[in-house]
């Protein structure tokens, strides 16, 4: 992780069934682990995909996607 200061932990998701995902399913599975890990920030990659999946997962948590953020 020493890439990534001040990161402790990366979810990934491995399984077939996501073998065609689409945004809204993957936005209820990021919510589900976000609900039950108690994050507090998302970050996904300033693709179509990401830009796709991050304002539903804002949508279905009532919060307010950031888009395209240059630097943290």
């Amino acid at each position: 992780m020493s890439k990534y200061p001040g990161i402790s932990k990366i979810h990934t998701a491995k399984s077939d069934k996501l073998d065609n995902p689409y945004g809204q399913s993957i936005a209820l599975i990021a919510q589900s682990v976000i609900d039950a890990g108690g994050y507090d920030k998302v970050i996904a990659a300033s693709s179509s995909f990401g830009k796709d999946v991050v304002p539903r997962i804002g949508g279905l948590m009532d919060l307010q996607a950031i888009t395209d953020v240059i630097e943290i």
